[in-house]
């Protein structure tokens, strides 16, 4: 058993040893002898003093290696813990490695997904190309699709001696005089789908509809460029399938020391050249929201630039607001400012052109006029359309019909709800063709480019009542446009590409709405008592071409000027 160091009678046992000790050396060195009585006091008072100082030495001793045993266990703790923190870190050492090499192998399966997807697209579009061609081809020979143009002219010869409408030096042939023609082909979906891609070129949008081939080639010859020169502004179409590119190489560069808004603007218009791609084709719609002849020079009320990129699968609809502030060469080369769509009345539409292709630095292939009096006898004809409209575009149609000369009232019969994809509250309402050109006008409630939305929305309406039209109400339609539509398009270029749309599958491309300026790079006022857009053209003209080719040769100056904040 051990021994408790604090035992009393275990210290005074050991104390009277030692003083036994002490005494018997002290006698043997001669030491006196002194009274008992005293010697048992001293030594009384001796060994309680040991005592005390034993206790006291023996109390430190202890608290000495407790002290000991503390630091030592404290020391065994933190190299524990050491040693779980290394194990932790190697751990996720090793879980990161393994998290790396898994990525790594679904990386390397996703590619092979991909490439193998790809691959397996590029054979079925092959295939699909090489069985449109075949089909194509076997309509040709049967003499569906093209009409020999000898007998063509046979036929409008004889038409002409039936009589002639002429009006400004123009043969007007009525489309629905041939419809005792009958042409086999028209009556096919596939004859249906032709018609459809010659009306995107048209309207510049995807305009699904039905009709005959034979009996809408009288009418493409009167809206066409035939008789005439193409635009100097606009190149010739040479198809798509070969990669071309013009420009992209010639890089741009943005010069940021301009002193005034007028500097700028016309600096960037005199800056490097419009880039093109075989691959993305640019075509104008030009819409007039008047009753002025298309065949003289009237201001654009409204411009949308239709791009279809092969690559993408895309068709990008971006409206030009008209109320850009913007400058462009008049026909006696001097230059002119004001609102970009004044370069159409003041110089003509290659002036229009070239204005919109140096500013924005892309390249036009081609345009197409529309006056959109034209929607309003259409839509009529198709039975109106159903717009989502909100309560303030009904009360501002319906509270000032003069301003949009006095449609019918507009009768909301269901209830507003919340539309997400519009951020508002809208209901569907069915409209005629004068409400529907009111709705297209609207602009005092809000702004240009919410009015050049609308626009854009009631024309994709419009193509998609076409595309659930009967024949004979698709070629009323279309005889009623040909009034109101002019292009820089020859009859043959329209067919040619249309065969080329209908090839690659252009009706199933995904159709995305776009705006330049966009909202960040324009800031609406009025100035010198006229309200317009400032626009920041170069960082415009980079995100334009960054949308539609992917790329751009534009770059930017490192301390830009403050478009919004200069002054004219």
């Amino acid at each position: 058993m051990a021994k408790d160091p604090f035992d009393i009678d275990e210290i005074l046992s050991e104390i009277h040893q030692r003083k036994a000790r002490e005494n018997n050396n002290s006698a043997e060195n001669g030491s006196f002898n002194i009274d008992k009585k005293s010697e048992e006091k001293v030594e009384n008072k001796d060994v309680a003093e040991d005592v005390k100082n034993e206790l006291l030495a023996r109390a430190n001793a202890e608290k000495e290696a407790k002290r000991k045993m503390r630091e030592a266990h404290a020391e065994e703790e933190r190299q524990k813990d050491e040693q779980e923190k290394q194990r932790i870190a190697e751990e996720k050492v090793r879980q990161a490695r393994e998290m790396a090499r898994i990525q790594e192998e679904e990386q390397k399966k996703k590619e092979a997904e991909r490439r193998q997807m790809l691959e397996e697209r590029r054979l079925a579009a092959e295939k699909a190309q090489r069985e449109a061609l075949e089909r194509a081809k076997k309509a040709q020979d049967e003499q569906s699709l093209y009409v020999d143009e000898e007998m063509f002219e046979k036929n409008e010869n004889k038409k002409r001696k039936k009589g002639k409408n002429k009006k400004n030096g123009e043969d007007m042939v009525d489309i629905n005089s041939f419809s005792d023609e009958k042409p086999r082909f028209s009556q096919t979906k596939k004859g249906k789908i032709v018609i459809s891609v010659i009306c995107v070129v048209l309207a510049v949008l995807i305009a699904v509809g039905v009709g005959a081939w034979a009996t809408v080639n009288s009418k493409l010859n009167k809206i066409t460029n035939d008789g005439g020169t193409k635009a100097n502004s606009v190149e010739e179409y040479t198809g798509m399938d070969k990669l071309v590119e013009k420009n992209f190489d010639k890089m741009i560069y943005e010069n940021g020391n301009v002193s005034s808004l007028k500097n700028m603007v016309k600096d960037w218009y005199e800056n490097g050249e419009p880039v093109s791609s075989s691959r993305v084709l640019n075509v104008l719609l030009v819409g007039e929201d008047s009753e002025g002849d298309l065949d003289s020079e009237t201001r654009a009320d409204s411009a949308i630039i239709a791009s279809i990129n092969v690559d993408t699968k895309k068709i990008i609809l971006t409206s030009v607001l008209r109320d850009s502030y913007a400058y462009w060469q008049t026909k006696d080369g001097e230059g002119s400012f004001g609102k970009i769509n004044g370069a159409t009345s003041t110089s003509g539409m290659d002036s229009y052109i070239e204005t919109v292709e140096r500013l924005y630095k892309i390249n036009i292939d081609n345009y197409v006029r529309v006056n959109f009096t034209s929607f309003e006898k259409i839509i009529d004809k198709l039975g109106g359309v159903t717009i989502n409209m909100s309560k303030a575009e009904v009360n501002e149609i319906n509270s000032h019909p003069k301003r949009y000369n006095y449609p019918d009232k507009i009768v909301a019969s269901g209830k507003y709800t919340y539309d997400e994809e519009e951020g508002r509250y809208t209901t569907p309402i069915k409209l005629d063709g004068a409400q529907a050109l009111a709705y297209c006008r609207i602009r005092k409630i809000d702004g240009d480019d919410v009015r050049a939305n609308r626009q854009k929305t009631v024309l994709m309406t419009v193509f998609k009542g076409l595309e659930q039209s009967t024949i004979s109400t698709f070629l009323s339609a279309v005889n009623t446009m040909t009034d109101y539509v002019r292009t820089g398009y020859s009859t043959k270029e329209i067919v040619s590409l249309g065969k080329y749309a209908l090839s690659n599958g252009w009706l199933n491309y995904e159709i995305e709405a776009n705006t330049v300026p966009c909202e960040e790079c324009r800031k609406g006022g009025t100035f010198h008592n006229t309200w317009m857009w400032k626009v920041d053209y170069p960082k415009c003209a980079y995100e334009l071409q960054m949308k539609l080719y992917g790329k751009s040769n534009i770059t930017l100056a490192d301390n830009r000027p403050k478009f919004d904040e200069i002054a004219f």
